[in-house]
């Protein structure tokens, strides 16, 4: 049965796709480092992804709602929700970045971070949310 030239030319962009073997997620970072190739063959725009993991100190999942920062060395912060697994994903700028979690609604706060983003590359920071009160 012939399949027109329009599904066959999907089939094998599909084809090509998963055979590349990249897979960012499960990348060899090389220890604990916490950095992984973003899996872009020639990285020109020189972004650099933020994966975070937010927890409680309890180690729950960080509640709904709850929010990641990104603050520049100049001050300009980045902001977005974590998901339902207390995840997320933030594309910026390589550079330095004081990184936290909060909540307000439940009162909780992660400590600021450090990181280093260099460009081309996911780096994963996991934080820890405790009463803000505290």
């Amino acid at each position: 049965m012939r399949i027109g030239n329009g599904v066959s030319g999907l089939l094998l962009c599909v084809g090509l796709l998963a055979c590349t073997g990249k897979d960012t997620d499960t990348a060899d970072t090389g220890g604990d480092t916490g950095v992984a190739d973003t899996g872009e063959s020639e990285c020109e725009s020189g972004q650099a992804v933020l994966r975070a993991t937010a927890r409680t100190e309890t180690g729950d999942t960080a509640p709904s709602g709850s929010l990641l920062y990104a603050e520049d060395s100049s001050g300009t912060v980045t902001e977005t929700v974590l998901d339902e697994f207390g995840e997320a994903r933030i594309n910026l700028p390589q550079g330095d970045y004081a990184v936290w979690a909060a909540n307000d609604s439940a009162n909780l706060l992660s400590s600021r971070t450090d990181t280093a983003l260099p460009g081309c590359r996911t780096t994963s920071v996991d934080l820890v949310m405790m009463a803000a009160d505290r």
